[in-house]
Parts: C-alpha cells; sequence; structure tokens
C-alpha cells in the first residue's frame, strides 16, 4: 500500500579506527513541540477513524514518473486492533488486524493470507513488514506513539503557514536518513493533521506520496 557514508578517522597516536559520533539531531524546538502535541492528540484517542486521498509517484524502468490516485480509509482501537481499506489506480487492497493475527485478502484472486502475531499496532506492523514485505500506508499515525516517528528524523524546521483546503495550518518540514516528510498541522487546541508529503528513498528512487485528511 498508499514519498549513507559512514566516516572512520585513523588517528596518528592510535593503530584502532574509530567511528565519529552520530551528530546530534537539529531539530528546530517549535516544530518538535507542535508534532508531538499533534502526536499526542491521536495516541489520546483509544478509537481512531480517519480518511484520506493520497497521490503517489510510480518510475517506470524508462525513468519516467506516473502520478497516480488513491483514497485510505483507516480505523484503529488501542492497543491491538487495526482495519485498512486501500483503492489506488493500481488496484485495491484490505488489511485488518485483530490482536492475534494480520489478515491480508486477495479479491482478485479470491485468496487469503495470514501472519499469526500477537503484539501491539506499532509490533505487528514491524513484523509483517520484516515476514511479508507489507506496509500498512499512515500506519505511522495509528500506532500508540506516533512521535516515535522523530527518532528517526535528523533535522526539523517550523516553515511557517500554509493553506490546505481553506484551513490555516502550521507547515513543518522534517528529513531523515531514509526519509523526509512535511506536514501541515491544523492551527487550534488539537492540531490535526490536515496534509503530508512523505518523500522515501528507495536506492537509487525515490517515492512520492502526498496524502490529505
Amino acid at each position: 500500500m498508499p514519498v549513507e557514508t559512514s566516516l572512520v578517522l585513523i588517528f596518528s597516536f592510535s593503530s584502532w579506527a574509530t567511528e565519529p559520533p552520530k551528530p546530534h539531531p537539529k531539530i528546530d524546538p517549535r516544530a518538535e513541540e507542535l508534532l508531538k502535541n499533534a502526536c499526542a492528540t491521536l495516541a489520546a484517542q483509544k478509537n481512531l477513524e480517519f480518511h484520506a486521498e493520497i497521490t503517489f509517484d510510480e518510475v517506470l524502468p524508462s525513468g519516467i514518473k506516473l502520478q497516480h490516485a488513491a483514497a485510505l480509509d483507516l480505523a484503529r482501537q488501542l492497543p491491538d486492533r487495526l482495519a485498512v481499506a486501500y483503492a489506488s489506480d493500481l488496484g485495491s487492497k484490505r488489511f485488518w488486524y485483530n490482536g492475534k493475527s494480520a489478515t491480508l485478502p486477495d479479491s482478485a484472486r479470491k485468496v487469503y493470507g495470514t501472519i499469526p502475531v500477537e503484539s501491539s499496532i506499532g509490533g505487528m506492523l514491524a513484523k509483517i513488514q520484516e515476514k511479508a514485505g507489507f506496509a500498512v500506508a499512515l500506519s505511522d499515525f495509528a500506532v500508540a506513539n506516533p512521535s516515535e516517528i522523530l527518532q528517526r528524523m535528523s533535522f526539523g524546521i517550523y516553515v511557517g503557514l500554509g493553506d490546505v483546503d481553506g484551513v490555516t495550518c502550521d507547515h513543518l518540514a522534517f528529513a531523515g536518513a531514509e526519509a523526509d516528510f512535511q506536514i501541515w498541522l491544523e492551527r487550534g487546541k488539537q492540531a490535526l493533521p490536515k496534509k503530508r508529503d512523505y518523500l522515501r528513498q528507495f536506492s537509487s528512487v525515490a517515492s512520492i506520496y502526498s496524502d490529505l485528511f
């Protein structure tokens, strides 16, 4: 479903090669606070449902990029219930987790697959990606602690105010080793996400996802 170089220093007074320490993340405190507040609002909801309109790129072997559209409906109940319906120009998928097993039906072939896994939603998502190479779109908003995404970011800034469908939002941008994303948070007490642009790097090919809530 619906966007490194290590450096070894050799000191003249030692025969050991030492890896330099990882640079400390440079994240604007305002951007971090706004994102954490939005994530806390999501995490506080035991039952959460949302709809997202998604556009994403497909890169052909020739290098040409095609843009496709998708729609996603997600419902989750903490700590271990999740259901997702996803429909795109390239096909449709449904997925659900009942706390004991994850199920992915294939309507076209009239078959389904299950993976036994008893865990939290976050633990289950990590296992099915490891075992089946299957990632659930926008599932980082469904886990118990969505702000964990900040641990994978090395840079973040507060961009300013932006408009999403007539709603004034705080616009934030973050970058990490494997992915970059921008997010627009509705201004106000809850500060829920209204839009996200996600750039993920797969080898030399970048996959870009734009999600509108």
